[in-house]
Formats: structure tokens, sequence, C-alpha cells
């Protein structure tokens, strides 16, 4: 079956770990499919690729999804090559659903994050999407909820978000590394990735409370904060990896949760996780692999907790590892995806 896979999301334009982002699943179907990708370049740039990668020329600017536009109107011009197209992330595809057999992955909607304005310009889009697209993939079951209850959906499947568990493994901790960076001002280190639908504030509230802790956060720094948050970002992929197992727990609370790229991440790592207990983080969290928050007010006590008992947390941090290797490997996703393909194909 040959696959065109639609993307904004391509190295090296990416916010994201390369071995976590959804297009990753991109090498995973091309051992299933003769899969092709088409995504966008812009300037004199020399690309190497190793899978079949086409790319067209767009504005680096994406403010009002013009480049998502761009790449949606090639697939519309040439999609007849090939049996079957997959926006794995939904703008791109727009246009090639009027014509094609079109799969689109959906990660989020303003009915999700209700604040956001350029959420809700991108889920006017997303509503022609919703009605011509012969299959929705929700990266969560309240996404699901959502496309089946308000858009009337009935073409949507619930397939996770997938982590490269390969790539993210747990080493041993580097204690000479440790120690330059706790710099005996601190014991513990709690980490956090990933910005999007993420309390930062909050952290700002517990690292008041935990002194003790270093709260290293992955992202662009807020101002002001506590002199025990420590903001990173424009890391490499080894840094980031070395992040996490140097981390003693990983921290999340969040507003609202979907997708959940750095809690796979983390998964992936071993680390004990201590997140809220919401819609979107229950499809891929249970309290048997991780610390899960129902009332705000109890995270002083669940993370004093989860610092004294470093047995308890390293046992979490196991089970979370197995769990990511038994349900969200991306080889596993990508088999679920491919199933999907099979059945529009047969219709």
């Amino acid at each position: 079956m040959k696959i065109l896979l639609l993307t904004h999301c391509w190295q090296p334009y990416i916010h994201h770990s390369k071995f976590s982002g959804y297009e990753r699943l991109a090498y995973y179907l091309n051992g299933l499919h003769e899969v092709a990708v088409l995504t966008w370049k812009f300037g004199k740039v020399n690309y190497s690729d190793s899978l079949n990668v086409h790319r067209i020329f767009t504005p680096p600017s994406d403010i009002f999804l013009e480049r998502r536009l761009l790449i949606s109107a090639a697939a519309f011009q040439y999609g007849n090559h090939y049996d079957l197209i997959h926006a794995l992330y939904s703008i791109p595809a727009f246009l090639p659903s009027f014509r094609y057999p079109t799969v689109a992955t959906i990660h989020i909607t303003s009915d999700i994050d209700k604040k956001s304005i350029w959420l809700r310009y991108k889920t006017l889009f997303q509503k022609v999407i919703f009605k011509k697209a012969k299959c929705l993939i929700a990266v969560s079951t309240n996404l699901k909820e959502i496309l089946e209850e308000k858009y009337h959906v009935r073409n949507v499947i619930y397939i996770p978000h997938g982590v490269d568990t390969q790539h993210f493994y747990p080493e041993p901790k580097n204690e000479e590394e440790k120690e330059r960076l706790l710099n005996e001002q601190f014991k513990f280190v709690s980490l956090t990735t990933g910005i999007v639908g993420t309390k930062i504030l909050f952290i700002f509230k517990m690292a008041e409370q935990f002194s003790n802790v270093l709260f290293v956060v992955l992202g662009k720094g807020y101002y002001p904060h506590p002199p025990n948050v420590r903001f990173l970002s424009g890391i490499s992929e080894n840094e980031l990896k070395n992040l996490y197992n140097l981390a003693d727990i990983f921290l999340k609370p969040l507003k609202f949760a979907t997708a959940n790229n750095s809690i796979l991440e983390a998964m992936a790592m071993a680390k004990p996780i201590i997140t809220d207990a919401i819609p979107g983080v229950l499809d891929y969290l249970d309290e048997k692999c991780a610390y899960l928050v129902s009332k705000r007010k109890d995270y002083p006590e669940i993370i004093r907790h989860v610092l004294e008992n470093e047995n308890e947390r390293k046992l979490k941090g196991k089970k979370a590892r197995e769990k990511a290797k038994r349900e969200f490997e991306w080889s596993i996703i990508a088999k679920r995806v491919s199933k999907v393909y099979e059945s529009i194909i047969k219709t």
C-alpha cells in the first residue's frame, strides 16, 4: 500500500525530541507500507532524510497556518499517486480530504484549551476535516468523546501517541554530574518537560515549599521565579536524556492533556511521575506506575512522600517503563494505525 504522510513537523523544523514527536511514526510505518512524506522547507538548506521525503517551499511563518495549508494544497495536487493520505497533524488534511481517502490524527481542539484564540481559528479548518476525512485518529479518549458528542463524528478511533523506548531508556546516574547540578545547594532534582498545558506558576509554588529541590523546567524562562527553578532550552538529544537520568522525580501539573509526549518520555526513562488525574492522562497512566493527584492541594504531601521513599519511586518508574514498552512503543502504534489503513482501503 502506498501511503503519503503529511506533516509540518519534520527535521530540522521540530520543537521536541525527534524520537518522541508524532512524526516519528513515519519510520515505523515505512516497514509496513511504501511510505512517502510531504513536508516543507525554506531558504537554502541541504536536507538529509532516510525516508522518501518531498519538501515544498513555504514561508517560515505559520501564524495563520499558511505553511500547513500549503502542504495541504500540494497533497491535493498529486495525491492520486497514493492509495491513502494520512495527515499526521490534522490541518494538512484539509484539501486532500475533499478528493482522496484521507486519515487525520487529531492532537488537540479548541474544546480542550478553550482560552486559546489560535486554537479556535485552527478548529475552523478542523471542522471541515471532521466531516470529510475517512477516519480520524484521536490520541486521547477525551478528544474522541468531544469529536463524537459535539461534532457527531462516527469514524473516529482512539490510538495513543507513541514513544521510542529504544532511544529513551534509563542509564545509571552519573553521581559526579548530579552533584555539579545540585551544587551543594539542593538534595533532589525535579524535571518538567513540555510547556503546553503545564501549570508553570504552580511549579513555582512547589519550589517555594521545597527549597531542597532543584526544579528544572525545559522551556523559555518565566520571570520572576524562585531561585531553585532553572529554565533550560535549546538542549541536545543527549542532554535531554541525561536530564531524565539525573532527575529524581518528573513533575507535570497540568491544565489539560491529550498526546502526553513528555509523560511518555518520562515513562520510557523509568521516572516516577507526579501529575494530575485528569482526562487524557488516564489513558496513559494508572496508579501502579505513577502518582496521580486528584486534588491540587494534595501536591505538596505527595511530593514529600515520593522524595522520602526512594524504593517506592524506583518501583513506580520501573512499572512506568514496562507499560510504555507494552502499550506505547512506536512499533505497536504503527501496527494499529496500519489496520486503520487496511480497513479504509477494503471499503
